[in-house]
């Protein structure tokens, strides 16, 4: 178990010792995750980098800018869509964030699938209204 430790401590300080110095403190730190992803959405100059910052996490990562998101979201869906940015996928931004016509544009309420509709179509397994028994099949 010694030994293992003497290893342990001898390679994370060559590993210290052979980074560039000023990388050191991005280990130590104690900015959660959330607050980085505020961060990240206020400070990026480029629309892909906000996008990624406010949909590419949790949706609670975004709770305390909800209002900033959404307005900024407002602002530029439109170019986004004309544009056609290849960062940019309807399907990861949440209704309360998107305008009326695009939700009715991409589907209305249903537009987002579930996982479970994923993991069904993958198996081959068909889940459409004509498939399943009536009401008057399964009272006969």
């Amino acid at each position: 178990m010694l030994c293992c430790l003497g290893v342990w401590v001898l390679l994370n300080g060559l590993f210290f010792w052979s980074i560039e110095r000023s990388f050191v403190k991005t280990f130590f730190g104690t900015k959660t995750a959330p607050q980085y992803t505020v961060e990240l959405f206020r400070n990026s100059e480029d629309d892909a980098s906000k996008f990624g910052a406010a949909f590419g996490n949790r949706r609670s990562y975004i709770n305390c800018i909800e209002n900033e998101v959404r307005a900024w979201v407002m602002e530029n869906i439109a170019r986004w869509r004309r544009e056609k940015q290849i960062w940019f996928k309807v399907e990861s931004v949440g209704d309360e964030f998107l305008p009326i016509n695009v939700i009715e544009a991409e589907g209305g309420a249903r537009r987002r699938r579930s996982s479970s509709h994923d993991v069904r179509a993958i198996l081959g397994i068909v889940t459409s209204p004509s498939s399943a028994p009536s009401k008057r099949a399964l009272n006969s």
